[in-house]
């Protein structure tokens, strides 16, 4: 009886700048997802963060997570997808949004002088102990 071992599979690392989505359906959504990560703004997002650090937040807040008890929830996902999209395609548009971000958050850091960076109001019910 002759056995084969099973082939060895390995995974390597790839850049996002190697992807390409080149037509159909999922190159309509990547284009309509890229635009609308590009119309949001940084400051609404960082709104919480400023307003918990003491700072006057430099727009109004959105609406959704963001006044609905998960407040900076969406930063996050938002920082990474703009981080992927610089990745992928080089659009500097894209570099700016993520350091606007991370300076509005240095500067939470700084205003509140032991680090700490949160959205959530912890007035709201279940989140003060």
């Amino acid at each position: 009886m002759i056995t084969t071992a099973p082939p060895t599979l390995v995974a390597s690392p790839f850049s996002l700048a190697d992807v390409k989505v080149t037509g159909g359906s999922f190159a309509h959504a990547t284009e309509l997802t890229a635009n609308y990560l590009l119309d949001l703004d940084p400051e609404r997002l960082l709104a919480g963060f400023r307003a918990n650090a003491g700072l006057t937040p430099k727009a109004e807040i959105y609406g959704g997570w963001e006044t609905g008890g998960l407040s900076g929830h969406s930063l996050g996902h938002y920082l990474t997808a703009c981080a992927q999209e610089y990745a992928r395609t080089g659009d500097k548009r894209f570099k700016d949004k993520v350091d606007a971000i991370v300076k509005g958050l240095a500067e939470c850091q700084a205003a509140r002088r032991d680090g700490f960076i949160c959205a959530l109001r912890f007035d709201q019910p279940g989140l003060n102990g």
